[in-house]
């Protein structure tokens, strides 16, 4: 019914708004339930007391639901029609020959059309210039709007939070769904994604590319589809009962917590059932042990300084710099992953057993796997190749560890 109420309608004043009641009408008591006719006659031409007339209004109009539609050429008639009709309020005439008969409350009175509405008045109490917004009604009139927008504000603003609030329950209901029900949990603060087995079937097209098998478990090649696809290795540990699980509880409350260069990253884990599997960067070159011994030339001196470098430094920040100090216990060939760039990073914290803040010395059984560091083929003294390095070193012979090939000494 806009601002102005039934029987109104609004005209420009000074950067505000009057409201105007239609001839032969008057403003009720509540500014915005808007006016009223002056007469209490019914409109009909028995009643002496009143003459009527009809009042035109040029480009007026309003949300029409006439009680009656005539067929009539002449605007005169349409005038004539709501004069002897006692119901009669207002009309309508359009230049199609159509005229529309309506009793009062008109709403959302409008001047915006170019045709002209037709207005029965009581002439004896008609008064044309009965403007009924005084100073006080239209400060009331803000203050409601006001009240209003902060009444909305204020409701918008406490939607905001109960729906913060519920998302935030169903998102930690959701993760909560994904952890193992027995004694494995997973930090609140853990970097890597979550991954369901179902979709870890689809990233791997059903476990079908083999890339790599180690003491826990099967390591397969897998795609992940974003915006760009992006090759991963899938880890699938076996023993989940007993060593598989402290292993992916190590290699989650650990590796999720590492970074850098030197260091294969995980990217995410699955929880599901009684399925453990972790995914990782894919290393496109293989392992170290691939490319020290399956090349009939295994790389130049230069290069594997470079790689032993790499290697250091990764050690060296899982020892040092680290936040939680962590002792790898299997640095071996087939455990250092090469990537696109021949950059080596250390894979596979299975084993890892972390350091706390306090322990300055750690005791730890071998563990790893068998014949780690020892070539066979070598006679005895040399069979161990880090000590038989150490002994090189010691002795001034470390032409021996590098052949005929010409070095810098």
């Amino acid at each position: 019914m806009g601002i102005c109420g039934v029987n109104s309608f609004c005209v420009p004043n000074g950067g505000q708004a009057d409201c105007i009641c239609l001839p032969g009408s008057k403003i009720v008591n509540e500014v915005t339930a808007g006016c009223e006719k002056i007469s209490d006659a019914d409109g009909c031409g028995n009643n002496q007391s009143f003459t009527y007339a009809i009042q035109e209004l040029q480009n007026t109009t309003w949300d029409h639901s006439p009680y009656s539609i005539m067929t009539l050429s002449e605007k005169k008639d349409c005038e004539e029609a709501c004069l002897e009709d006692c119901n009669c309020d207002a009309a309508f005439f359009d230049q199609d020959g159509s005229s529309r008969k309506q009793k009062f409350p008109l709403k959302f009175v409008r001047q915006r059309d170019p045709r002209t509405a037709l207005i029965k008045v009581a002439t004896a109490k008609y008064n044309n210039s009965d403007r009924f917004i005084r100073k006080e009604e239209k400060e009331k009139i803000r203050m409601d709007i006001l009240i209003i927008g902060v009444s909305l504000a204020a409701f918008g603003l406490v939607m905001l939070v109960i729906a913060t609030v519920l998302l935030r329950k169903s998102y930690i209901w959701a993760y909560e769904m994904i952890l193992p029900k027995g004694d494995a949990k997973l930090d609140e603060d853990l970097g890597p994604l979550s991954y369901s087995y179902f979709e870890q079937e689809r990233m791997t097209e059903g476990f079908k590319e083999e890339i790599g098998r180690g003491a826990f478990g099967t390591v397969y090649k897998g795609v992940i589809l974003n915006n760009v696809q992006k090759v991963v290795a899938v880890k699938r540990l076996d023993k989940v009962l007993r060593d598989g699980e402290i292993e992916f509880q190590t290699e989650m409350k650990v590796i999720g917590k590492t970074h850098h260069r030197n260091l294969v990253r995980l990217i995410g884990f699955c929880v599901d059932g009684p399925n453990r599997l972790l995914v990782y960067e894919y290393m496109g070159n293989g392992s170290l042990a691939d490319t020290l011994f399956a090349p009939k030339t295994p790389p130049p001196w230069d290069k594997r300084m470079q790689i032993a470098h790499n290697i250091a430094r990764g050690i060296l920040y899982l020892h040092v710099d680290c936040m939680s100090k962590i002792i790898h216990c299997d640095i071996k060939p087939q455990n250092i992953l090469m990537d696109e760039n021949c950059c080596a990073k250390i894979s596979d914290f299975g084993l890892a057993k972390l350091l706390q803040p306090d322990q300055t010395r750690t005791f730890t059984c071998i563990r790893g796997t068998r014949a780690i560091g020892v070539d066979w083929n070598l006679p005895e003294e040399e069979a161990i190749l880090d000590e038989w390095v150490c002994r090189c070193f010691e002795n001034g012979e470390l032409g021996k560890l590098v052949g005929d090939e010409e070095i810098d000494m």
